[in-house]
């Protein structure tokens, strides 16, 4: 992305906090700062690092479709009648970890998507708990759950499928999403209340392949930061390059679903952005002065394109997915004027691994 006075400036600011272990955790800052992604840094690197091996080793793989941004790698496969199994860290109090599943709920309640999250609950209702390493008389499972919710440092959710995939994740059984401070709210409390479904409902859109709306290509507010402005906003939050990069560089990269229209300012996978870190000349659309607290219309309608609902059109949506690669393998091989076969080959052992029954 553009703004390369403020990038170089902090890559000189940062260098040392990167190669430092991070200091005890901390609580995320209020406000705009309590959604924004922040993974370790460990698991940024390795997520980077794959989307670059992909880029490179079979191109660029992209999809066009309407109302959304999303990654055709990581959308969750849903049909011969599979679920999306859940864990849910069963340190958090159960009313908490009853509010989890109801948020996260939202984005399955439209009549138009199959988006089978099982979160294996009792008959009260709680979710199952997540298997951790050293918890007494717990039987480890065979296989890790899809998504597997903690309450540890951070806020953040990796993308899909990423989470049961061993080139991103350490263990298939770490945490693919975390919600620190949310086992603290009090559920008497109804600002406290919202907040919390907010950042949760954000974090499972995560979870089923979405990325942030304000990273999509034709986001032009990305060349309307201002210097000051943003390198103030990034100090009061604390942040290095790498998180910074990771919540707003544009994405034109490996496995993304792109519309052609502009982002949708309203969805939830959109960050509320103060105007402080904006120009003067920018256009008023870039500051969005609000939180998204819902799923918005647009998201709503992307979701079909992605879990459809009848399983005619889950395995058409495969097909069309399956064919767009390998048209797309062939183009690469192609273009560089390469190996084919050998790039065909990694084409195939991609295609292997999303698709695998």
């Amino acid at each position: 992305m553009r703004i390369p006075a403020l990038l170089s400036t902090l890559v000189v600011a940062t260098a040392t906090a990167l190669l430092t272990p991070p200091a005890a955790a901390q609580s995320e800052p209020e406000g705009i700062g309590a959604v924004l992604e922040g993974y370790p840094l460990n698991l940024a690197r390795a997520i980077s690092n794959y989307r670059k091996r992909i880029r490179d080793d079979v191109g660029l793989l992209t999809e066009g479709a309407p109302k959304g941004v999303a990654s055709m790698l990581w959308i969750w496969r849903t049909d011969m009648q599979r679920k999306i199994t859940v864990c849910v860290d069963d340190t958090a109090p159960v009313p908490v970890r009853k509010m989890v599943v109801d948020a996260a709920m939202e984005w399955t309640r439209d009549p138009r998507v199959h988006i089978p999250l099982d979160f294996g609950l009792s008959s009260d209702g709680v979710p199952r708990a997540c298997w951790k390493p050293g918890t007494p008389n717990a039987t480890k499972p065979d296989k890790p759950h899809d998504i597997r919710v903690f309450f540890n440092a951070g806020r953040w959710s990796v993308i899909g499928s990423q989470s049961v995939n061993p080139q991103v994740m350490t263990s298939t059984f770490d945490p693919s999403m975390n919600l620190q401070g949310l086992e603290r709210t009090r559920m008497h409390n109804a600002g406290e209340v919202a907040e919390a479904r907010r950042i949760i409902t954000h974090e499972f859109g995560h979870a089923l392949g979405l990325e942030h709306e304000h990273q999509h290509p034709r986001n032009a507010c990305v060349n309307e930061f201002d210097d000051e402005g943003l390198s103030k906003f990034l100090s009061d939050l604390g942040w290095d390059l790498q998180k910074f990069r990771t919540n707003f560089d544009l994405l034109a990269d490996a496995g993304v679903l792109v519309d052609g229209e502009q982002p949708d300012a309203k969805s939830i996978m959109y960050y509320k952005l103060p105007k402080s870190i904006f120009k003067a000349s920018a256009p008023a659309r870039c500051a969005i002065d609000s939180e998204n607290v819902v799923i918005s219309q647009r998201d709503r309608d992307f979701l079909p394109e992605l879990y459809p609902k009848a399983t005619a059109d889950q395995v058409a949506l495969l097909q069309k997915r399956r064919d767009r690669m390998t048209q797309q393998f062939a183009a690469k091989a192609n273009k560089d004027g390469g190996p084919v076969a050998a790039i065909q080959s990694k084409g195939q052992t991609l295609l292997g691994d999303v698709f695998a029954d």
